[in-house]
């Protein structure tokens, strides 16, 4: 292996180097901090030779620990990582165990428990189940459903430096990503009938919110804002005793054909016709219709119990 001179075009602003670099990486560690982590009670002699034996340059005072890493080993970045040379090198099974200091019970979280039973409900209704990116783009969220794009810059977490555009934008709500992914599955032999529920993120004054929603869409020549209806109507009938659908304008429904979901006074999400401009941007050219609801304004989400009359 040789050293190369690399001599940088005026302009750059960058001095001539060689690389590789061959000057050793210096790091200081704790003796306390590396027993804390690892749960041991190895001495600071101990620990040096147990480094040297990783071929590693080290010597330590009793207090701290200087270790001279070659320059290839770039994969160092924390003290942390010299821990687990340590480790390795008194080997893992004579660290010997410890007890957890957590005295709390682990169990599902509310909100997937939430998710798991619309899942389930859905899934009963057969539904596909859809699996997007939480991550998308910024047309997807705007222009393509009719939405002002402004609004979108304005209430949603943008990616400062994305890796690619289409994964720049962290979605707000579920519904862009199915009829996008109704675009790309026009191929498939028709009726679709897909849904989502996962986490959206809102973007408020000053701090974020995340949210839960589920969202279903009707694809094919007979799904209309009764078939969709029916769908919300019978998940409903198994959540909720009562519910409110009123007349409402969305950007993206036709007119007249929507409305929003009310419980109470909690306005929980939308229902209606996708509008034909949405369809023709995306090149669908079957009727669809969708639902989308934020489970997070639905309190206590379990399936009633259905009365019967015995015969």
């Amino acid at each position: 292996i040789e050293s190369v001179k690399i001599n940088y075009p005026k302009g750059y602003g960058a001095k001539p180097e060689i690389t590789p670099y061959a000057n050793p990486i210096d790091f200081q560690i704790d003796p306390k901090d590396i027993n804390r982590y690892l749960g041991t009670k190895i001495s600071s002699k101990r620990m040096v030779e147990l480094l040297r034996s990783r071929t590693l340059e080290a010597r330590g005072d009793g207090k701290k620990i200087l270790v001279q890493l070659p320059p290839w080993r770039a994969e160092v970045l924390h003290w942390v990582d010299l821990s687990e040379e340590i480790a390795i090198a008194a080997g893992y099974n004579n660290l010997g165990p410890t007890n957890s200091q957590v005295v709390t019970v682990g169990k599902i979280a509310a909100s997937s428990e939430d998710e798991n039973l619309i899942r389930q409900i859905l899934i009963g209704f057969g539904l596909i189940e859809v699996l997007n990116y939480n991550l998308t783009d910024l047309a997807t969220l705007s222009t393509m459903v009719r939405r002002d794009e402004n609004w979108i810059k304005n209430n949603s977490i943008q990616i400062s430096n994305p890796v690619s555009l289409t994964r720049s934008i962290v979605r707000t709500d579920l519904l862009p990503g199915l009829i996008r992914f109704e675009a790309r599955n026009t191929h498939v032999e028709y009726p679709h009938r897909i849904f989502e529920t996962g986490e959206c993120v809102l973007q408020l004054s000053v701090d974020t919110q995340t949210i839960t929603n589920a969202s279903v869409l009707l694809c094919g020549n007979d799904e209309t804002f009764e078939t969709i209806l029916s769908i919300f109507d019978s998940l409903f009938r198994l959540l909720k005793d009562k519910y409110t659908l009123r007349p409402e304008q969305n950007h993206y429904y036709i007119e007249g054909r929507s409305g929003g979901i009310y419980l109470g006074l909690d306005r929980i999400g939308h229902l209606g016709e996708i509008h034909p401009e949405i369809l023709a941007s995306y090149g669908i050219q079957m009727p669809a219709s969708a639902f989308e609801i934020n489970l997070c304004n639905i309190e206590n989400l379990q399936i009633k119990e259905m009365k019967t009359n015995e015969s």
